[in-house]
């Protein structure tokens, strides 16, 4: 961990002094065994993040949260964050630290994170320091979510956790039939995706991810560049690098918010199609998302599965392409269509188990079709 460090002086440039200034301002203890880090840009936001760990099983001397204050010179002023922070803090006994910065452009998100951590790696110098990266969209945590992290990393010994949690999905969900049966789906699809070994199962979100600050710096930190998905590509490198030296958990409950999700289905865009492939979105980021919710309808049974149908055909295919047959073919050695047949086959039968096994959780019974030529059609009924 000692080179990283000595490199970031090199990489912040000018900007380093300032960088050892915000570490300064932590005053993280030795006692402190977790690290809560979040990127904040709105005080909505702030006050949401800190709520969320209020009521924590683990002693609040063993965790302290870190909040990155950033904003472009046109956003909410800092003082209403700071505001909420200094309020939050005369009530919780939960230990916070923040720094802020002022960007003259948009920042990248990746740049965020990294500032973020390289910050809390600076104040701390731990390698054993465990870093828990939150999203600022982390609307509720289990009570025993920082408890079962500590304790997963006391009894593991293993230099990553991957933390993809079922996510919960929100109250105003409900008020929506179709909405609320794909968020349904995509938690189970994911929650039995994750059982695969590895190389296939290390697909991270930055709400559902433990660390070490060893780790960390093993693998470089963020990507800086990265606008959007610096989590997977972070998840990526530490797959490839740590293989069987990550251990998953299942147990605890993350709810985060379904912004992207509900855009979509108000713009008639196919669901998983704007989930999957998502792009740099400011305006999204900071939408309300009671407001949104808002406009979300309710569909007849015929449409609902209708609509569900069509979802599961898309995200059947997307998953197959995109993350099955690639993990397969970094990890398989292919020389000849024979091979390359098998793989597909194989790729098929994963893919297939993995969509039975969620929607038999949701009631659904599931075949699957496919054209001479294109993608396979999928189709559900109800038991």
């Amino acid at each position: 961990m000692d080179n990283y460090l000595v490199r970031l002086s090199k990489f912040y440039g000018d900007d380093y002094k300032k960088i050892i200034n915000f570490s300064q301002r932590l005053k993280l203890t030795s006692e402190e065994k977790i690290v809560i880090a979040a990127p904040v840009h709105s005080s909505e936001k702030t006050v949401r993040i800190l709520k969320a760990y209020n009521h924590q099983k683990l002693d609040y001397r063993f965790f302290r949260i870190v909040l990155f204050l950033n904003r472009h010179k046109h956003d909410e002023n800092f003082k209403d964050l700071e505001s909420e922070i200094k309020r939050f803090q005369k009530k919780s006994n939960i230990r916070v630290s923040f720094f802020k910065k002022t960007f003259n452009t948009k920042p990248k998100i990746g740049l965020i994170r990294k500032i973020l951590i390289d910050t809390i790696l600076l104040a701390s110098k731990n390698p054993k320091l465990i870093i828990v990266s939150n999203d600022c969209d982390t609307l509720t945590v289990s009570d025993n979510y920082l408890n079962e992290i500590y304790s997963g990393f006391k009894k593991n010994n293993k230099q990553i956790m991957y933390r993809n949690f079922f996510r919960d999905y929100p109250v105003w969900a409900g008020n929506c039939n179709i909405f609320l049966l794909l968020i349904k789906f995509y938690g189970l699809f994911e929650k039995e995706y994750n059982k695969l070994p590895i190389p296939f199962s290390f697909r991270v979100n930055t709400d559902s991810l433990a660390f070490t600050a060893q780790m960390y710096a093993e693998i470089g930190g963020f990507a800086s560049e990265r606008a959007v998905a610096e989590d997977l590509q972070f998840g990526s490198m530490a797959g490839s690098l740590y293989g069987k030296k990550i251990f998953k958990e299942h147990k605890e409950v993350i709810v985060s918010s379904y912004r992207r999700l509900m855009e979509t289905y108000i713009s008639s865009v196919p669901f998983y199609a704007g989930w999957a492939n998502f792009g740099e979105d400011h305006f999204l980021r900071d939408s309300d998302e009671n407001k949104m919710a808002a406009k979300l309808k309710r569909l007849d049974k015929k449409t609902t599965l209708y609509y569900f149908e069509k979802e599961i055909s898309l995200c059947f295919n997307y998953s197959l392409k995109r993350r099955i047959l690639p993990a397969l073919r970094n990890n398989e050695k292919i020389g000849n269509f024979e091979a390359e047949a098998l793989m597909n086959k194989k790729a098929v039968l994963i893919c297939s188990s993995l969509f039975k096994k969620a929607l038999d959780s949701l009631g659904f019974s599931f075949k699957m079709y496919k054209y001479p030529i294109g993608d396979y059609i999928v189709s559900i009924k109800r038991k």
